[in-house]
């Protein structure tokens, strides 16, 4: 998961469609997609390194008229959780709730195993790349001045070994 720890600009929600048959969390990195057939629609695919997005955060869901559907589909789930259905894009038109991400924001970021698992992944200035739209993969440290990465640590959360505090590389964005 992704929570946003810093912003120098004043932060603007945004909403898309979800994409249809889909399963979406807050915290999730997600792709707002524009194009003649798929304006204004989130998937949740996962970066791939060399390629520009747009990407954003999600930070809750909403109904098509703005109201706000604070626990998902589904309370049960932590983080709140929703699942769309297969016809969501053309009828019944739930919205995700998202945070665009630039470069100059900073975020804690959840790895998929212990910092310092792989030799270097503990230490502030290296690159990682996403293991998918909630984790950083933490064996995919790249040391400083290396190639980059997707995900720039500034080093390891106070709070939990499997967690640091970082930036996306500001060429993966789409700005």
């Amino acid at each position: 998961m992704f929570t946003l720890l810093s912003d120098t600009y004043n932060v603007q929600t945004k909403r898309a469609l979800l994409q249809d048959s889909l399963t979406f969390k807050v915290g999730d990195v997600v792709i707002p997609v524009s194009g003649a057939t798929t304006d204004n629609i989130i998937t949740n695919t996962s970066a791939t390194v060399g390629d520009v997005y747009n990407l954003g955060v999600l930070i809750g869901f909403s109904k098509v008229n703005g109201e706000v559907i604070s626990q998902g589909q589904d309370p049960l789930y932590t983080p709140n959780q929703l699942t769309t259905g297969a016809t969501n894009v053309s009828a019944i038109h739930y919205y995700g709730v998202y945070i665009p991400i630039h470069e100059e924001q900073e975020w804690l970021a959840d790895l998929d195993a212990v910092s310092g698992t792989t030799s270097g992944s503990n230490l502030p200035y290296c690159w990682f790349n996403l293991a998918d739209a909630r984790t950083i993969d933490e064996s995919s440290i790249v040391a400083a001045g290396g190639t980059k990465g997707q995900f720039l640590s500034l080093g390891v959360s106070p709070e939990s070994t499997s967690k640091i505090i970082g930036k996306f590389g500001k060429y993966l964005l789409g700005q």
